[in-house]
């Protein structure tokens, strides 16, 4: 195949100049046909009024005449209330005496308060006010205003979602067998009636029994455990919720005269009393399944109880030394006592299983002072919103005793949240977003000038403000690194390839 002579024939340097010169000219055809004001979805009036008010704006009005003239190359050229918008210079424009960058509308300073309002009307929350903001309007440090407005609203506050729950935090793990016990009161329909029944279980063995109160007065409750007392010992620590019939005057008495330790859990919150929790959960299933299979309760709890859990061990053998004679066949020998080995080692390494997976969603969260504004939830159970309290006390690691002007409750701390600051003036604001910019983007030796010099001579710019449009157009085409990404100052080693290695150069 022979080419023509056509496809031999190169275009000279002229030629190129041409096209590069006419592609520049169409691109700013296209550019001018471009009318981003038709396009924003506002009426005349609000559009009026947003001109007005970028005419009244000085900082806006010196915007616009570096847009329309040119930005000098470095940013300490550019005065100190523009430096914050040099990073954007390639995304200005200006048409009919408003700013844009890209298609989103600049709002002047003193319009920004109204628009923070109108995009927050329906409370969704800090990101989806912030997607909606970000999709149409435009100023310097608009996302931390916003965010500070929705967390300051006391609508979204009072609304806004619970806390995760806490990293788990157990009981110390006991040494031996019935030395710490929890303690609950359920409901539950047994032989056709509702029953109210008491559960103490032991910490060290995972042992409970089972009480049927007549009651739920103080001398009902405490008459069952001096009768489990009797039985299994008096405990050193017993852990209950926070109910009446739990803490009172009598409760307080028994526990002095016994000699031990009466600890509670905050209301609302019965992780608290997680291990009671647990034996609440079982015991009820084991009621149902009796029923059902019509099994006595005490025959199925006999069994239950000399099943071997995930420690290794069953409930009774950890308790009594030995395991309970049931139904099933089984050797005598095993029945002689024998003291179950490292049981709070294996209840460490279980408990460290759990913590595992369960911490993996959980969220520590920081210590409240007295004296603090907090937001709380009275009854999480029932009623999620947030409402306004100080800090009274601390009474454990995570209970805290709260005011709500005048009346005190006591909250775990999951739920209690952090009183949002009040919102900051927006004047004040940007003029520390300035102060930050003259600190931090203006060098040593021009702070020390700009000292002396008086601040109209600052503010004017040492290099020519005039930019070539063929410059300006190729500045926009040709992607630039960033002018605040300095050359590191770390010392480096040039290394010659190895296929240069007998080469010598000069």
């Amino acid at each position: 195949v022979v080419a023509d002579f056509l496809s031999r024939q190169m275009l000279n340097q002229k030629d190129k100049n041409f096209e590069s010169e006419n592609c520049k000219f169409n691109v700013y055809k296209i550019i001018e046909k471009v009318n981003l004001t038709s396009t924003i979805n506002v009426t005349d009036e609000r559009l009026s009024n947003i001109r007005d008010e970028t005419a009244k704006d000085t900082t806006c009005q010196k915007l616009i005449e570096f847009i329309v003239i040119g930005w000098p190359r470095y940013i300490k050229d550019v005065p100190d209330d523009v430096k914050i918008y040099y990073k954007y210079k390639n995304e200005f424009t200006v048409q009919d005496g408003l700013i844009f960058r890209n298609d989103r509308i600049f709002i002047p300073f003193s319009l920004r308060k109204l628009m923070i309002d109108k995009v927050h009307v329906a409370h969704n929350g800090v990101e989806n006010t912030l997607n909606l903001a970000k999709r149409n309007l435009f100023w310097p440090n608009m996302t931390s205003q916003i965010r500070e407005k929705v967390q300051n609203c006391n609508i979204c506050v009072k609304f806004s979602a619970s806390q995760t729950h806490l990293p788990m935090m157990s009981h110390s793990i006991p040494i031996f067998p019935w030395q710490s016990i929890s303690l609950d009161v359920f409901f539950v329909d047994y032989e056709k009636k509702p029953r109210k029944i008491l559960v103490i279980v032991d910490h060290y063995s995972d042992y409970f029994e089972l009480s049927f109160l007549k009651d739920l007065t103080p001398k009902s409750i405490i008459d069952a455990l001096k009768e489990n007392f009797s039985r299994y010992g008096v405990p050193a620590v017993c852990c209950s919720d926070n109910g009446t019939h739990f803490v009172n005057k009598t409760m307080k008495e028994f526990a002095e005269k016994y000699q031990f330790k009466h600890v509670t859990s905050a209301p609302y919150h019965q992780q608290g009393n997680g291990k009671a929790e647990a034996a609440v959960k079982i015991a009820k299933n084991l009621i149902k399944k009796s029923e059902q299979s019509d099994e006595e309760l005490w025959w199925v709890l006999l069994h239950h109880r000399n099943t071997p859990n995930k420690i290794g061990y069953s409930p009774v053998e950890r308790l009594m030394s030995r395991p309970t004679r049931t139904g099933i066949p089984s050797n005598v020998s095993k029945y002689v006592p024998k003291v179950p080995e490292q049981v709070p080692a294996l209840i460490e390494k279980h408990r460290r299983y759990n913590k595992y997976y369960y911490d993996k969603k959980g969220k520590d969260l920081p210590q409240l002072n007295i004296g603090e504004g907090v937001q709380v939830q009275l009854k999480p159970d029932t009623d999620k919103r947030w409402q306004p309290a100080t800090v009274s006390r601390q009474l454990t690691e995570r209970a805290y005793e709260i005011d709500t002007g005048g009346t005190k409750y006591v909250r775990d701390r999951v739920n209690l949240k952090d009183r949002a600051t009040s919102i900051q003036d927006l004047e004040k604001e940007e003029n520390l977003i300035h102060k930050e910019m003259r600190t931090s983007c203006v060098p040593k030796e021009q702070n020390q000038m700009n000292k002396e010099k008086p601040a109209s001579c600052v503010l004017t710019p040492k290099r020519s403000l005039h930019v070539d449009p063929s410059d300006e157009i190729s500045s926009v085409l040709t992607p630039k690194k960033s002018l605040n990404m300095n050359e590191s100052d770390r010392p480096k080693r040039n290394i010659k390839p190895f296929r240069f290695k007998d080469f010598v150069y000069q």
